[in-house]
């Protein structure tokens, strides 16, 4: 193996992403993971409000614009962990989803600032799972299946500016 394997998941909310995520933890477990920043900040922002209910959670339901901007910092300290010799990793989203959750809610500078960071990412392949027949939303999810699938959508054409081959993965149940 020579130099650093970087292999980004990605697709619109409830689109099995984090499913295959973990599944590909029990398969590769000498891999590096990195868990999804956005993710990260809404668990732990749900949890400052729980602890302090004068608390006003910074989450996208609340505050995309500065949301937005928390997940954008939080991917490049992710990134900056990154191993820097030779394995594989694996990143549930990355700069490419930042440009695409961007357009999406028409936040077009912060897409400029990151298309330059996923170019000098270099990742090395992409896996990209297509929406799912059922819609649920959760806590951390709340957007409407109409919502998904937009994001869903800027996501892919996203993933398609660059020259990271990407490999489509429905995650449909048999």
């Amino acid at each position: 193996m020579a130099g650093l394997i970087k292999i980004p998941i990605s697709g619109g909310p409830n689109s099995g992403k984090t499913t295959l995520f973990n599944s590909l933890r029990e398969v590769f477990p000498n891999a590096f993971f990195v868990e999804e920043a956005a993710t990260l900040l809404i668990k732990s922002e749900l949890s400052k409000h729980n602890s302090d209910l004068n608390y006003l959670p910074i989450v996208p339901w609340i505050n995309p614009k500065q949301f937005g901007e928390q997940v954008f910092a939080k991917y490049i300290e992710l990134e900056n962990e990154l191993p820097k010799e030779e394995g594989l990793v694996f990143l549930d989203r990355c700069f490419i989803d930042v440009i695409g959750y961007s357009r999406s809610v028409g936040h077009h500078s912060r897409a400029s600032k990151a298309k330059k960071m996923a170019i000098d990412a270099d990742y090395t392949t992409a896996l990209f799972c297509s929406p799912i027949d059922h819609y649920q939303t959760t806590e951390i999810r709340r957007e409407d299946q109409q919502q998904a699938e937009v994001t869903s959508r800027y996501l892919w054409e996203s993933y398609q500016e660059f020259e990271v081959p990407t490999i489509l993965i429905s995650m449909h149940k048999v």
